[in-house]
């Protein structure tokens, strides 16, 4: 995912990506707004420029770091999604994977579901850790 490749918000991708180059970003984005606007699209584009090892104007899509992006298993990406509420830790972690399998496949696309879904506690746990630590593959 490439910031080139999202259709729409050229005035928040256009920013994003000059405070990309420039290398100096905030702590954090928060990405909000409706549902299939590219929200997901964009974080994942802003995290592919920045750990891109062959980038120009934009993310190459074809470096290591791009790819393992693209298919969410780069080692410093931590992901946390709402999902509907389990039963157990297993029926909670094939629902995330199976949130993250559509986004992958579509990133404009609408994920709901009947009940009301959240971020489970022991993900915010695990990401409040992660944070702390210094990132394993590159330096974002």
């Amino acid at each position: 995912m490439n910031f080139k490749s999202i259709v729409g918000q050229k005035q928040p991708l256009d920013i994003l990506l000059k405070t990309a180059q420039r290398d100096h970003l905030p702590n954090s984005y928060l990405f909000s707004g409706p549902d299939g606007v590219g929200k997901w699209a964009a974080a994942l584009a802003l995290t592919s420029f920045l750990n891109c090892t062959n980038k120009a104007d934009d993310s190459c899509g074809k470096c290591p770091s791009c790819i393992q992006i693209a298919n969410l298993q780069f080692p410093d990406l931590f992901i946390a999604v709402p999902t509907p509420p389990s039963k157990s830790d297993k029926e909670e972690k094939a629902n995330f994977w199976a949130i993250l399998e559509k986004r992958k496949s579509e990133p404009y696309g609408l994920i709901g579901g009947e009940r009301q879904m959240s971020i489970p506690v022991a993900a915010i746990r695990e990401m409040k850790s992660r944070l702390m630590q210094k990132a394993k593959a590159s330096g974002w």
